[in-house]
């Protein structure tokens, strides 16, 4: 589980909204965690990742806006929150999601929606210790 601050500066990243769930009991799967912080459930279309990528894509959102690359928070801040939200439920046998293929911004990137906004994207993480997710949507 993460703590107060910094779940006050991952909420506070500017967009259209996010979502933050954290410390909740262990799920069976990524759309039981999705549906409880508020998501659309995916099903078939979540593209599980590895732990490099899950920490690499929430360094990304955490840093930079979806919909115009703007930069939202310097870099270091963004790598040491996306570390503390990865292994906020324990890395032994960790299971990452996320509805992204590529990076967002990257070109050929893309996404399922899990939002009715424009673009989102996020990180649902399963845990032996907990589930979490942090998710973000933005409209162009």
């Amino acid at each position: 589980m993460i703590d107060d601050e910094r779940a006050r500066w991952m909420r506070e990243r500017p967009a259209a909204q996010v979502w933050l769930l954290d410390g909740v009991p262990p799920a069976r799967d990524f759309d039981e965690v999705a549906v409880a912080a508020g998501l659309e459930p995916l099903g078939r279309a979540w593209v599980e990742v590895d732990p490099e990528r899950a920490e690499g894509l929430l360094t990304g959102l955490l840093r930079t806006g979806l919909a115009y690359g703007d930069e939202l928070m310097p870099e270091g801040r963004a790598r040491w929150l996306a570390s503390e939200f990865i292994r906020s439920c324990g890395t032994y046998g960790a299971r990452y999601g996320t509805n992204t293929v590529g990076t967002p911004g990257e070109n050929g990137a893309s996404w399922t929606p899990a939002t009715s906004h424009d673009v989102d994207a996020g990180v649902v993480l399963l845990g032996r210790a907990g589930s979490a997710c942090y998710w973000v949507a933005e409209d162009v």
